[in-house]
């Protein structure tokens, strides 16, 4: 165990002896105000709490999920896009809560025909219609700017990663709101673009990882403002746990597999807003080394997400499969975790799989997305590539499988 990691855990546990000693005894309430401590860390502190006999040992780490239609049947009008989140885009959306506290900061601020860019926000798009403002929206995701395209026919969208420039808007947005993965080096990027887009005096509004999102979330915060300084930014104002999120179905499915089951949603962002003073001072970049793998993207049931990695040298293989983790579903959402390097399909289900045949199962999910029964597809396939009983087998149970809805329910 590093230092980082020592001092880390010493703080959650004086955090959550704190909250405890306060009188909080709801495990989902303690996960809520854990600072972004992940619910499967506090259940393990929660649990060495228990066994050292300062808390007793009645606390329930699984509750009924809220029934989803509750908010989210007005909420899908609202929230930008009916498919399924998928791990591998880190689509965390803002909640209706959380989309109301940025609108309503914003109100402070805005002026007449405002022209605003969103960072990876989809959901607050719809929520600013209303604004007459003009609205430009970048987003790295295919399906979703193809899904938002048809869906909001007047909204400005960009196909684009924020990681490179985007050189044809300079100093031309008076605001920017940006909800980057959770990772220092993203937080750059947006910080980054946000400069180079916005006009002197523009505000940026970034979402920030809470204090105890992982051992060293306060040392990469301080990095991270220090290079929002050096773009040209100073601290405008920070407002402390006020971006609620919806807990997506992935996320949801990989803490049941530690046997949690929270009722609500939990993760809540701080919102650092940053004015633009000047322009940067110094030659700023960001450096992340991508994954130079191509997904293919398919959409299942009209809103379950495969995304397939497109691999030559398993092409022509026979097919079979494997599970990345001890079970279908993959047990974290971390990017850090060495487990997703093995992954050649997965769901937004956070099902992960490694294939061989990839060009079988390609075929396979063209035809499921067009509708094509999966009895269907299997002899439809037979007849095109190679293989036996053995083989077809396993690719009826494959698709069987990630065809099937996958409960989160108690």
């Amino acid at each position: 165990m590093t230092k980082e990691e020592i001092h880390y855990g010493t703080n959650l546990k004086a955090h959550l002896q704190n909250l405890l000693g306060q009188g909080m005894r709801k495990f989902e309430d303690l996960v809520a105000m854990s600072g972004g401590a992940y619910p499967t860390v506090v259940k393990e502190m929660v649990e060495k709490l228990i066994s050292e006999g300062v808390i007793e040992s009645s606390i329930r780490f699984s509750e009924t999920p809220a029934d989803p239609t509750i908010e989210k049947s007005d909420d899908k009008e609202t929230s930008g896009s009916c498919v399924d989140p998928h791990p591998l885009d880190y689509d965390w959306r803002f909640s209706k809560t959380g989309r109301e506290a940025i609108v309503n900061e914003l109100d402070q601020y805005l002026i007449p025909r405002a022209k605003i860019a969103l960072f990876g926000t989809q959901t607050l798009a719809a929520a600013l219609e209303q604004k007459k403002v003009n609205v430009t929206l970048y987003n790295n995701s295919r399906v979703l700017v193809d899904e938002l395209k048809l869906k909001q026919k007047d909204l400005q969208i960009v196909l684009h990663d924020l990681f490179n420039p985007i050189s044809n808007s300079l100093g031309y947005f008076d605001f920017v709101i940006a909800d980057p993965p959770w990772y220092e080096e993203d937080n750059k990027a947006f910080v980054l673009r946000g400069a180079q887009v916005l006009k002197i005096d523009g505000l940026l509004f970034l979402s920030m990882f809470p204090w105890l999102t992982r051992p060293r979330a306060v040392a990469e915060r301080e990095s991270i403002l220090k290079f929002a300084i050096d773009a040209g930014f100073d601290t405008f104002k920070i407002i402390p746990a006020s971006l609620k999120y919806e807990t997506p179905k992935f996320e949801r499915i990989s803490l049941k597999q530690d046997g949690i089951n929270l009722a609500n949603d939990w993760r809540v962002g701080d919102l650092y807003i940053l004015r633009k003073v000047r322009d940067s001072s110094i030659d700023l970049n960001t450096v992340f080394i991508h994954d130079e793998s191509v997904w293919e993207d398919y959409v299942l049931n009209g809103n379950k997400r495969v995304k397939l990695k497109i691999r030559a040298d398993r092409d022509d293989e026979l097919f079979s499969f494997k599970h990345i983790d001890s079970g279908r579903i993959l047990k974290t959402v971390s990017r850090r975790s060495p487990l997703r390097n093995g992954i050649d399909l997965w769901t937004s289900h956070n099902e992960a799989y490694s294939v061989n045949g990839i060009g079988v199962v390609k075929d396979a999910l063209t035809l499921i997305q067009n509708g094509i029964p999966v009895n269907t597809v299997v002899s439809k396939l037979r007849k095109k590539h190679a293989g036996g009983d053995s083989e077809w087998n396993k690719l009826n149970e494959f698709l069987m499988e990630i065809t099937t809805d996958t409960d989160i329910s108690n």
